[in-house]
């Protein structure tokens, strides 16, 4: 055991390729099939050499290839010659799409994760599922060689083995490249080949141009343009390198030794590389194959401003980070921010690096540049804000950031890496599967009793609904429990509602259940819950209640079950229960203020707005201004009235519970300052003049009036006088 451990210390990058195998194992497995960045894409393009035997046509390209087909073919070769002897089945044309997902990157917020539904590939992997997580092993194979490279280029850049360690620990447990290497994606192969190529011409101006690193150097450069088009600026940076390293040779021998350098170079890379850019030139006039490249549902109509380019950078550094799926199951804000402030300090004292060594690391630095730049220019066009896209520069990232962090004390290097690894060994369990597996399925008695049932097919168990008081902007989580009567042959979507006045929907999520993970047809009679959040409009009125309604629908007809209670009651539309919404501050000061006015024993009036002048036969609209002393704690009608001394009835009236029903005095709570507007409709033949209005409060139940008092000294007949308005005819 001591004799393994000591070779394990002589050989200290074993240790670090199988944590990275390990890592990259554990997401292959966590990630169901396809939910990777472009993967369908990725891996029909593989399918595609694998039964054809030659490159997919750029013009007509097959569909489930789509944009992909523009990309060079040295990763898909690769995966199609190592997995050709495998049969998928046709897997691509099995799938059961989620139609509730239909975007990327972390630019939507709701929680329809899933391209596909995978329940039956949680209960198990067929022959397909299985080919694809064998493709994906292509990816892991690029990933750990990309490792290999960073430990090579770090002996060049710092000749240690500690500065070699630590650049491939640094590409090793990034927790976006170990997801990356664990999907079916070029990506990993774009970041070997860079890798390797910069440190192949590091060598080759450390220890000169020999025969052998140049054709090593081109055979790499070539790889690398063969891999991903945006690896291209490597050829020119490969002939810089090349030209001031054969500089070095004496002065009357320079030219010749340049021309060597460069063909020697050539030759190999033009080999590897040339192919598939000229058969793009010769066949379809395009050499590199823009066109088809950018027939992406994402693409702009035209290229947007920098200031909004600028703006999506967040979710660059997010993306860069830890952004699975497709971009959009990510960490906690405080894990970015964290690891924010672990590598910024570092990667700015790893810029003093180019004073001391300055043409590798400012190859580093200039091939970090150029990739962000190459990303920059492809946001502009594209909705990408994709941090994988940087991933060819990550060696040269680990590179600035190992010379950073050796001016910095050795518990940042260990903390650094610490949380790296963490949150690679967490991603697959609590980020993957969390967010991918099917809802939990419950006893009967964990879900409660019934809300709803739905036609005889589904039946609502319980539906939670936030205790809390919520502001306009707010986002908010309905959790509904749920169960089937008896298998269902129809897909029924979801819908929850946030019902505001006038039948307006305010809020809305459509989906299927399961926020698209677990389709009604699949139910069985367990429940089980699940969240669904909802976004309250800026603009909403506050206070009020809103509710909220849940069913079902066919979504090709329309149709959709009929709601009713367990005694068989029709619910109409199924409201289940509602939220408050309170404004963030108080509303402003009424018009006419009122002191000492109290109704009852927790309600004061504060004072109304209304009108001086009013015509008849138009409406008169006064807003009485409430405040609850404590909790009324019953249901009380607000009213106000237009009433003559002397007349038996109002002249007009406006008799209703608190805004109108959608804020009763039973939600009141000390300290709630409450507008309440009512309407008074003048009758048309009001003659002209001077009239009173009056308002006050009577109870629901038996009609009785709240005593009024001013100052402690209760008012005749419980009415609030609010002053006299100024009444005029219609000319």
């Amino acid at each position: 055991m001591q004799r393994q451990l000591a070779r394990l210390r002589q050989r200290p990058l074993l240790p670090l390729l199988l944590l990275f195998l390990a890592l990259a194992l554990m997401h292959n497995w966590a990630t169901p099939i396809f939910e990777g960045p472009d993967e369908a894409q990725h891996y029909a393009y593989v399918r595609w050499i694998a039964r054809e035997h030659h490159l997919p046509p750029l013009s007509d390209a097959p569909s489930d290839i789509a944009q992909e087909v523009a990309q060079p073919p040295l990763y898909y070769l690769t995966a199609a010659l190592l997995t050709a002897p495998l049969d998928d089945g046709d897997l691509l044309h099995h799938l059961r799409h989620n139609p509730g997902f239909g975007y990327q990157g972390t630019l939507t917020g709701h929680e329809d994760k899933n391209m596909l539904i995978h329940l039956d590939e949680f209960r198990g992997w067929d022959r397909g599922v299985f080919v694809l997580h064998a493709t994906r092993l292509v990816s892991t194979l690029f990933g750990l060689l990309t490792v290999v490279a960073a430990w090579g280029w770090g002996w060049e850049l710092f000749g240690t083995r500690h500065g070699a360690l630590t650049v491939a620990a640094m590409v090793a447990l990034q927790p976006q490249f170990v997801f990356i290497s664990s999907v079916v994606s070029n990506d990993s192969a774009a970041a070997a080949t860079a890798t390797a190529s910069l440190w192949a011409l590091t060598a080759l101006w450390r220890r000169g141009p020999s025969l052998r690193r140049l054709l090593t150097s081109g055979l790499l450069v070539g790889a690398a343009a063969e891999t991903k088009m945006s690896l291209l600026p490597l050829v020119g940076a490969a002939y810089a390198v090349i030209g001031l390293a054969a500089l070095r040779a004496e002065p009357r021998r320079r030219r010749r030794a340049i021309v060597r350098a460069w063909l020697s170079f050539s030759l190999p890379m033009a080999v590897l590389a040339l192919p598939w850019y000229l058969r793009n030139f010769i066949v379809y006039d395009d050499p590199l194959a823009l066109t088809p490249h950018l027939q992406t549902l994402w693409r702009y109509d035209h290229p947007i401003a920098w200031r909004q380019v600028l703006g999506y950078l967040p979710m660059v550094w997010r993306s860069f980070w830890g952004a699975y799926g497709w971009g959009h199951i990510c960490w906690p804000d405080a894990v970015y921010w964290l690891l924010f402030l672990l590598t910024v300090p570092p990667f700015l004292l790893g810029l003093r690096s180019l004073r001391r060594d300055p043409l590798p690391f400012g190859l580093a630095l200039g091939w970090l540049i150029i990739i962000a730049c190459l990303l920059l220019r492809w946001m502009r066009v594209v909705e990408a804000p994709h941090g994988r896209l940087l991933f060819p520069a990550i060696g040269a990232w680990a590179a600035l950031m190992t010379a950073g962090l050796s001016s910095l004390p050795g518990a940042w290097r260990r903390s650094l890496l610490g949380v790296m690894a963490v949150l690679a060994a967490l991603a697959p369990g609590s980020r993957i599967l969390a967010t991918f597996a099917p809802p939990r399925q419950l006893d009967a008695a964990e879900a409660g009793g019934t809300v709803l049932l739905y036609g005889d097919e589904a039946r609502l168990q319980a539906v939670r609904l936030p205790e809390r008081r919520l502001h306009p902007g707010d986002d908010f989580t309905v959790t509904l429990c749920w169960a089937a009567l008896r298998p269902m042959t129809t897909d029924y979507t979801l819908f929850v509602h946030l019902l505001g006045p006038n039948d307006a929907i305010l809020a809305a999520r459509h989906t299927w259940p399961g926020n698209g993970r677990y389709p009604t047809s699949r139910w069985t009679q367990r429940p089980f819950c699940d969240g669904y959040r909802l976004h309250i409009p800026d603009e909403v009125e506050a206070p009020m209640r809103y509710p909220v309604e849940v069913g079902l629908f066919e979504e090709e007809r329309g149709l959709r079950p009929v709601a009713r209670t367990e005694e068989g009651r029709v619910v109409a539309p199924p409201v289940v229960g509602g939220i408050i919404v309170v404004p963030e501050g108080p509303p402003p000061p009424p018009r006419f203020p009122l002191d000492g006015i109290r109704l009852g024993e927790r309600i004061a009036l504060r004072g109304y707005d209304r009108p001086l002048t009013a015509t008849a036969g138009s409406p008169l609209t006064v807003t009485l201004h409430w405040e609850a002393l404590g909790a009324p704690g019953e249901s009380d009608v607000a009213f106000v009235h237009l009433w003559r001394e002397g007349d038996p009835q109002p002249l007009a009236q406006d008799d209703a519970p608190p805004r109108g029903g959608w804020f009763p005095t039973t939600l009141w709570q000390a300290g709630d300052r409450i507008p309440d507007t009512h309407i008074l409709h003048l009758p048309d033949d009001l003659p002209a003049g001077r009239y009173p209005l009056w308002a006050g409060l009577y109870r629901a139940e038996d009609g009785s009036r709240l005593p009024a008092f001013r100052d402690g000294t209760r008012l005749p007949y419980d009415l609030v006088p609010l002053g006299t308005v100024e009444i005029t005819t219609k000319e």
